[in-house]
């Protein structure tokens, strides 16, 4: 079968594929007995229809491959009914084939596809056809595509990127495609979907932070809301996502609890849990008080009196600012899945930057907490933002009390990021 969004797309693979059969030698063809826009029947029973993409898509038809054309360009709720009709029969039989090409289209079905993919979450191959894989097209072609259609055109178009929704996105286009995913070393690193990227070294400095959910029910499960805790190790050159934990299903008063084994296997490193009312109260107290964890961060704002830190209006902005440059300098390395998702449907909405409707932010607020602790120029880590932007960051070790070497510059340039409060 061929499905494509429009008629005219779809009449125009059957013709390609007509010009292929016409030209194969005489011995390999078969009688012809439908030969229509629509449609292809041989003698030997083989054929080929077309159909536009939705619900009842090919429904009806025994089918032993599908080729689907421009998947992203199709209308959503066409997307979504024809992949509840038809994946299901094509997943039916093992032998059965689906192919799926599309330009990208931002965070879309096909964009989850891809990134499960990725994730050996499902049994598709994937193949991406950049620009410098077509004849005659060079480095000097590139750029004067860029010069005539501009960079979020070619980056989408020609490097196949799976760009953000418009130029509303935190982090820049071109920021956004070099994000790239690690896969964990560890799926259940002590707890079940805990994602371990990289072990523990003991010559490092590492921060435990944690966004928690706002509901105080029997469940975290409200909407789209997620607990999200993160280990980010820091070494002279560079800060790095190491670990990841998200999750919608598990009570609140557990929390603390896979916090603390996270933490114990980290070598307690400082602890900063969002402590909104609720289940940020409860876990961070719980952590302090009952589990007594030995390096909790509590609050300058709060004369040091209050565990954890409360994100407002007033320093949200700022942290977000922050991770934005840190990022497009090469200085933090996000490596986990969720987290690079939810970045390409992290956008602007009137004022403020947000998840866009049906997505989530818990990974990137969990960044942004943690981000706070490196605003506070008196931590614990006796490491600051400036360090790292200064490129004048030097660890000690946890070994030898011995000072590790600084290595050179870190990240790029200074850049404007003025834009990010327009």
């Amino acid at each position: 079968g061929i499905v494509a969004n429009k008629a005219k797309l779809m009449s125009k693979t059957i013709s390609d594929i007509k010009s292929m059969y016409e030209m194969l030698p005489a011995f390999l063809q078969h009688g012809v007995k439908v030969w229509n826009k629509q449609s292809i029947e041989l003698s030997n029973g083989s054929f080929i229809i077309g159909d536009i993409m939705g619900d009842s898509s090919m429904r009806g038809f025994t089918l032993d491959a599908l080729y689907v054309d421009e998947f992203s360009w199709a209308k959503e709720s066409n997307i979504q009914g024809f992949m509840d009709s038809v994946f299901p029969i094509i997943s039916a039989n093992k032998h059965n084939q689906l192919i799926i090409t599309t330009t990208p289209n931002g965070e879309d079905a096909f964009h989850k596809l891809w990134r499960d993919s990725e994730l050996k979450l499902n049994d598709f191959a994937r193949i991406k056809i950049t620009w410098d894989r077509i004849p005659g097209r060079d480095r000097d072609w590139y750029e004067d595509e860029v010069r005539r259609m501009g960079s979020k055109y070619c980056l989408k178009n020609h490097d196949v990127a799976f760009l953000g929704t418009g130029d509303k996105t935190l982090l820049k286009p071109d920021t956004l495609t070099n994000l790239i995913k690690k896969i964990p070393i560890n799926n259940d690193y002590l707890h079940d979907g805990v994602k371990l990227y990289k072990e523990y070294n003991p010559d490092n400095v590492y921060l435990v932070t944690t966004d928690t959910s706002k509901t105080l029910g029997n469940t975290t499960e409200i909407d789209n809301d997620y607990i999200c805790v993160k280990v980010l190790e820091f070494t002279p050159t560079k800060i790095e996502e190491v670990l990841t934990y998200r999750t919608n299903e598990i009570h609140y008063k557990e929390i603390a609890q896979i916090v603390y084994d996270i933490g114990e296997s980290f070598d307690f490193p400082l602890c900063v849990i969002e402590n909104n009312e609720g289940s940020g109260t409860f876990t961070a107290n719980h952590l302090q008080d009952v589990l007594e964890y030995p390096n909790m961060y509590f609050d300058p704002n709060k004369d040091g009196m209050e565990v954890g830190i409360r994100t407002t209006s007033k320093n949200r902005p700022v942290g977000l600012t922050t991770l934005e440059k840190l990022i497009s300098r090469d200085i933090l390395q996000i490596n986990d899945a969720d987290t690079i998702r939810e970045f390409f449907t992290f956008i602007k909405i009137g004022k403020k930057y947000q998840a866009q409707l049906g997505s989530t932010d818990d990974c990137i607020m969990s960044l942004v907490v943690g981000i706070f602790v490196l605003l506070d120029e008196n931590n614990d880590l006796e490491i600051t933002i400036d360090d790292y932007l200064d490129g004048n960051v030097l660890l000690q070790s946890k070994n030898d009390d011995q000072d590790l070497d600084f290595i050179g510059k870190i990240g790029k340039e200074d850049e404007d990021t003025s834009w990010l409060h327009n």
